[in-house]
């Protein structure tokens, strides 16, 4: 709102410094002052659509990255929803192996093109000895 005012200020000094100090006939000066008046009306109604486009984009882009940073706070919260699960069924000597083998695999895979859903086809078995 003050840019409106400030234009609108700006392009009527313009005129009116125009009109005192130009010495020409009265219909070349009015004609002069009217095309100076719609170059700046066009010049202002530009400002504000730009004006209109910028802070429709920063809300855009302020939206979009509250998204992001919700899906990444989601994220965490289910990664650890997820281990807290795994550590429920497994022990945590064979969870951490299992880990390891499946970021080894995701390595691997990385260099190739096709990534390969092999996450549950080791076997995690210890053979304990005197156990009861």
């Amino acid at each position: 709102q003050e840019a409106i005012i400030v234009s609108t200020l700006t392009s009527l000094s313009h005129i009116v410094v125009l009109s005192i100090a130009v010495k020409q006939p009265w219909n070349t000066l009015v004609l002069q002052i009217l095309a100076n008046a719609v170059i700046y009306l066009c010049g202002n109604l530009v400002g504000a659509f730009h004006k209109h486009l910028m802070e429709h984009a920063l809300q855009q882009m302020y939206l979009h990255t509250y998204e992001c940073i919700k899906l990444q706070m989601r994220l965490v919260v289910q990664k650890r929803q997820q281990e807290d699960l795994l550590l429920s069924v497994l022990p945590v000597y064979i969870s951490m192996e299992m880990k390891l083998a499946i970021i080894e695999r995701l390595k691997e895979s990385s260099t190739q093109t096709q990534i390969r859903d092999h996450n549950f086809h080791s076997l995690y078995v210890k053979r304990h000895q005197n156990v009861s």
